[in-house]
């Protein structure tokens, strides 16, 4: 071994031994980076695993407005060539510079960067990614609250309508898909949206800009048992309403236009285009719900996408009591 290698390695012991003697000893104190300190912009792109840029006027609002997660600086276009309308951009940078949050301006490259080369309107922000929130059940309903419970806690909720709405997803793949769900879930009153950990898109910037900023309030959050979910939650009083064409010979099978009235707590199910929601979903839902087709079309067009499948079905739900 070479002489000089020799020493900087013994070296090096000699040091790391002192760092380790002296924390055992309580002499030296370990400083943890507290998670709300913000990262110098100099880092550039430069981020650690768990951040991400949310790009878009929209999401980028609804994420400073909200502040569910941190954030640690707005970018911000330097020559505006985009639609990005100068009073919303003025609202960016205010909410930045309200909660102390680092601005810079910079070309449009680096933006196209940050996105990946979608539409982000001149503007990104980095944030923490959305929290890996595990879902393990809806509870029972009365007096217009009901709890969910997640990991080992059980938070109370208050129905925003007369009896309460969650959408679970089921092997939506597609971010865009996925988005528009959550969009249309928040718009039509709906207060959490529940995801499979497997065989679901995660909840990132492509399906924060598909939300157009619904994500930062739908209350996201995941389950590893799709199946037990499902079945703890009905038990607990749930409606489990499937959209599907299927006949799993269980549950009533009806349209959107006959619905009627609902007078329990309903959990949507939605399922991917091609698969549609799975077998051991469908045997526990109550109803099978779908939509008429209005015109004669060709065989090879069967279906809306699942986006607009579910504005469709939101749109539908009518609770008892509840004003048209």
């Amino acid at each position: 071994m070479h002489a000089c290698t020799q020493a900087f390695r013994s070296n090096s012991a000699g040091v790391l031994g002192l760092a380790r003697r002296l924390y055992s000893s309580g002499k030296a104190k370990r400083r943890e980076r507290h998670p709300f300190v913000h990262i110098p912009l100099e880092t550039g792109m430069m981020m650690q695993n768990n951040m991400e840029f949310v790009y878009g006027i929209q999401p980028v609002l609804a994420a400073l407005s909200q502040g569910t997660r941190p954030a640690y600086g707005l970018y911000v276009q330097d020559q505006i060539e985009g639609d990005m309308p100068a009073p919303e951009r003025a609202r960016a940078i205010q909410l930045a510079t309200a909660y102390d949050i680092p601005i810079k301006h910079v070309r449009r490259e680096l933006l196209d960067r940050m996105s990946f080369n979608n539409h982000h309107q001149g503007i990104s922000l980095k944030v923490d990614r959305v929290e890996n929130r595990v879902g393990k059940k809806l509870g029972p309903f009365k007096d217009g609250t009901y709890w969910v419970e997640i990991g080992m806690m059980r938070t109370q909720m208050t129905a925003r309508r007369p009896y309460p709405l969650w959408v679970l997803v089921d092997r939506i793949q597609d971010p865009r898909n996925l988005g528009s769900i959550i969009r249309s879930a928040v718009f039509f009153g709906a207060e959490g949206i529940v995801a499979p950990r497997r065989d679901t898109c995660a909840p990132n910037a492509v399906v924060a800009k598909a939300s157009a900023g619904a994500l930062e309030v739908s209350n996201f959050m995941r389950c590893k048992d799709i199946d037990k979910f499902v079945e703890h939650s009905r038990s607990n009083g749930w409606l489990v309403v499937s959209a599907s064409v299927a006949d799993p010979g269980t549950g009533v099978k009806a349209t959107v236009d006959d619905l009627g009235e609902i007078d329990r707590p309903v959990l949507l199910v939605l399922g991917n285009e091609g698969q549609g929601v799975r077998e051991s979903v469908l045997i526990q839902s109550d109803v099978h719900l779908s939509i008429p087709m209005r015109a004669e079309l060709p065989e090879y067009f069967d279906s809306l996408n699942v986006g607009v499948a579910a504005g469709v079905i939101l749109s539908s739900l009518r609770f008892k009591g509840e004003s048209t």
